[in-house]
């Protein structure tokens, strides 16, 4: 199977793009406190060829995908040799893992009613 894909450039691009500078940006020192940004990044991708087919252009048959995500956690604060991490917090994911599980506690519940009345 050959392709016109150069799989190692769409990596090295993605590599590029998805990195804790994205979320944050570079460390930066200040008043002699470096500060030094620290992000979840996660990616995945891959590449595929359609069978065969009966199209007037075989470049058509070459596809690929890549889809990632890069959250802030948080920063170090390194000042006089002491390291301390601060995390950031963002309200709306706060408040959706509470409705979560919330959500989840009330279906546990329901499915114990459920069944000690079922018996």
């Amino acid at each position: 199977m050959t392709s016109d894909l150069d799989v190692k450039a769409i990596i090295e691009k993605v590599g590029q793009n998805l990195n804790v500078a994205r979320a944050f940006g570079p460390p930066v020192e200040r008043d002699g406190t470096l500060v030094i940004p620290v992000a979840f990044v996660a990616g995945g991708g891959g590449t595929g060829r359609q069978p065969e087919s009966k199209t007037a252009d075989p470049k058509a048959q070459d596809g690929a995908g890549f889809g990632g995500v890069v959250y802030p956690v948080g920063v170090y604060l390194v000042r006089q040799g002491e390291v301390r991490f601060k995390p950031s917090w963002d309200a709306n994911l706060l408040a959706l893992l509470g409705f979560l599980f919330v959500s989840m506690l009330f279906r546990r519940g329901r499915r114990r009613r459920q069944h000690h009345s079922g018996s």
